[in-house]
């Protein structure tokens, strides 16, 4: 996606179902249901058009083998004592700073002034990046559904908050946490997935970034 924000309430679920599978994918590892539902030939096929590369046996391998090397490659990339990452908005961005600390107050207070609750069995803070994936998710479902019901001023706001967040926020880090996670993955599908995620919110920002001004 890039140059103009869609107004096409078709695409812009589409948008948000992308932030919701990428929350999904680096919350927690993958359980079974969610792994074959990754293999199901549609999602496969709307992978690759979007140029997404989730290794090359993604497809074939034993579900189980599949879904236990995945686990195995998350625990190595955000739970190993040894070089983990902590995927959290004011540590990537402070490496001086403490969990939940200013940078988290901030997202905190930005999600709270639109009225988004941070859903407590999540069990994250506001600034991790599973949050603020499923509030972009969020924001792009609003507008989605104002959008199809010729509702433009909803649809509006819900674009320009997102526009600031990307600004303010998810847009501020995400490069450098897809290319530590790329440089530390032991197999291909989070180095891939978190490239391409990078790559999505950028070109996000970018298309949203000439639809007005802040909220």
């Amino acid at each position: 996606m890039s140059g103009q924000a869609s107004t096409d309430a078709g695409l812009i679920a589409a948008r948000a179902e992308f932030y919701a599978l990428m929350a999904a994918i680096f919350r927690r590892p993958l359980d079974a249901g969610q792994v074959e539902g990754l293999r199901n030939p549609q999602m496969l096929a709307a992978l690759a058009a979007a140029g997404i590369d989730p290794g090359p046996d993604f497809a074939s391998a034993p579900a189980r083998d599949l879904r236990e090397a995945l686990a195995i490659d998350f625990t190595h990339i955000f739970h190993d004592p040894e070089g983990k990452i902590m995927p959290y908005e004011g540590l990537m961005l402070a490496g001086d700073d403490e969990l939940h600390g200013k940078r988290s107050e901030e997202v905190e207070r930005f999600l709270a002034s639109v009225g988004y609750r941070v859903p407590p069995e999540s069990g994250e803070m506001a600034d991790h990046i599973a949050v603020e994936l499923e509030f972009m998710a969020d924001l792009a479902r609003r507008e989605a559904g104002a959008v199809a019901g010729h509702d433009h001023e909803t649809a509006e706001r819900a674009r320009a908050i997102q526009r600031d967040f990307l600004e303010q926020h998810l847009g501020q880090w995400l490069d450098r946490l897809a290319g530590q996670v790329a440089a530390r993955a032991q197999g291909p599908f989070y180095a891939n997935l978190a490239r391409a995620l990078a790559e999505f919110v950028q070109s996000d920002r970018e298309a949203l970034a000439g639809t007005g001004g802040a909220r």
